[in-house]
């Protein structure tokens, strides 16, 4: 989707190859720039809610903010947009950690978890509820499942990806996965049987 300025100062979306978009958020395009924001601030920072950053609003700012300074060095489609832009955010999640004095994920504040924002959330995130079976069942993974199964699901990124954005073996990441798949399947209650009228 791209922005496009109409009389009288609105704006509508359209439709717009990826390519072309960001191309012109590297000749400078603000409109472009708005766009790439848009259709990735949501993965971003449920990513980082997701890994209990202590403060995913600041991180995510960070992010784009990386992104803005890189992409003219960035070359590929939007799988390669989406693995580049998840490598930015897990180097500012651990140097986050860094800064903190802490080697863990430091969910101080569960809860949180119980949301995440919308597809195309602007500066102004909004959020969708969660499931609290859910959100309890994913803290009881460690946290290194919590990561992979971060990239992996909410921000549709690859094993191989996840394995590179890690810094671990693809094995070790699919690994992590299978563990953590199963041990929510054995923390989520049994879905409730519909009553047939």
């Amino acid at each position: 989707m791209r922005l496009e300025r109409q009389g009288g100062g609105s704006v509508r979306a359209v439709p717009k190859p990826f390519e072309p978009t960001v191309q012109a958020a590297k000749a400078g395009d603000d409109v472009a720039v708005t766009v790439l924001y848009q259709d990735h601030v949501a993965m971003v920072y449920g990513y980082f809610r997701a890994c209990g950053a202590p403060d995913p609003d600041d991180l995510t700012s960070e992010v784009f903010l990386g992104m803005l300074r890189g992409l003219n060095k960035f070359n590929g489609g939007q799988p390669d947009f989406r693995r580049w832009l998840m490598t930015i955010a897990h180097r500012r999640l651990v140097d986050s950690r860094r800064r903190q004095g802490k080697n863990k994920i430091d969910l101080s504040e569960p809860a949180s978890l119980a949301t995440l924002p919308a597809e195309g959330a602007s500066s102004e995130l909004r959020t969708v509820e969660i499931d609290s079976d859910l959100v309890d069942a994913f803290r009881r993974l460690t946290d290194s499942q919590r990561e992979v199964l971060a990239l992996r699901f909410l921000a549709d990124v690859s094993l191989q990806d996840v394995a590179g954005i890690t810094g671990r073996p693809t094995g070790a990441v699919k690994s992590l996965q299978n563990r953590g798949l199963e041990s929510l399947r054995r923390n989520l209650p049994a879905p409730k049987a519909r009553l047939e009228a």
